[in-house]
């Protein structure tokens, strides 16, 4: 018995190494702490110095910075006050002694003031049938014929009737929207038409 626990012990460890790294990346995706986190501008308040940035899967995400933390775009520096709304980042995180979440540098991947990448951008009217929905996650995949299916994300600030309007919502129904397109190829709901 024992010649065999040997070979099994030492492919177990070579699996947990090789998947470790993996592992640490999809912190932000399995719940846990990111180290970075990639996503859309949403707020900037100099004030308190509180950066939030919708990620790319539709979650808005808080993290702090100060005077030291830097936006790199293009091998330049700027302060963190040069962002606005609707620019596309990736921000490289850190958490100080009481685990809050910092800001150590934000790269620019996008500048939102630069319209010609936003080709497409803004509100639109879509009509379809409902494919999937996942209530917890805050979203639902619509069928637009030959546009193909799209995922629609629910905000927080959407309006009462449409969450629960939302909340009703089953596979197979025919839906009716306003939704806010994006550039990272998302569409918000604005309303349900």
């Amino acid at each position: 018995m024992k010649r065999h626990a040997t070979p099994l012990l030492a492919t177990s460890l070579l699996a947990l190494l090789l998947t470790a790294p993996a592992c640490a990346s999809m912190g932000s995706v399995l719940g846990g702490r990111p180290d970075d986190v990639y996503g859309e501008v949403r707020s900037l308040d100099t004030r308190r110095g509180r950066l939030q940035v919708r990620e790319d899967y539709g979650r808005d995400y808080t993290v702090r910075y100060d005077s030291r933390t830097r936006v790199v775009n293009g091998g330049r520096t700027y302060p963190v006050s040069s962002l606005r709304r609707g620019d596309l980042v990736r921000v490289r995180v850190e958490y100080d002694r009481y685990d809050e979440p910092w800001a150590d540098r934000i790269e620019l991947r996008r500048d939102a003031r630069d319209d010609r990448d936003r080709v497409g951008v803004g509100v639109q009217r879509w009509n379809g049938l409902v494919r999937q929905v996942d209530y917890r996650s805050g979203w639902f995949v619509m069928d637009r014929n030959r546009s193909g299916n799209v995922r629609v994300f629910v905000g927080r600030n959407a309006r009462r009737e449409d969450i629960r309007r939302f909340e009703r919502m089953r596979r197979g129904d025919r839906v009716r929207v306003e939704v806010r397109t994006s550039y990272l190829g998302q569409a918000e709901l604005i309303r349900f038409r």
